[in-house]
């Protein structure tokens, strides 16, 4: 829209409706998103590795903790 000659009123209209168009999307893949079998674990693997120095991060292996290895495993049979 930068380089598009456009009135103030008429850049102003096609804003507030991108602006909108972008909080619904948003709001409906907020939404899926938690309801995705491996959201919760996902989530529980990144508070893992939160818990984790950056020397344990740098230095880890494939599975950094417990709940890394399990999720791992769920992704790898998901389908």
């Amino acid at each position: 829209m930068g380089e598009v000659d456009l009135s103030p009123n008429t850049r102003a209209i096609i804003t507030a409706s991108l602006e909108n168009v972008c909080a619904s999307l948003q709001q409906q893949f907020d939404g899926v998103a938690s309801k995705h079998a491996l959201h919760s674990p996902a989530a529980t693997r990144l508070k893992s590795m939160i818990r984790l120095s950056c020397d344990q991060i740098e230095n880890m292996e494939d599975s950094a903790t417990p709940e890394c290895a399990h999720y791992e495993k769920m992704v790898a049979n998901y389908q």
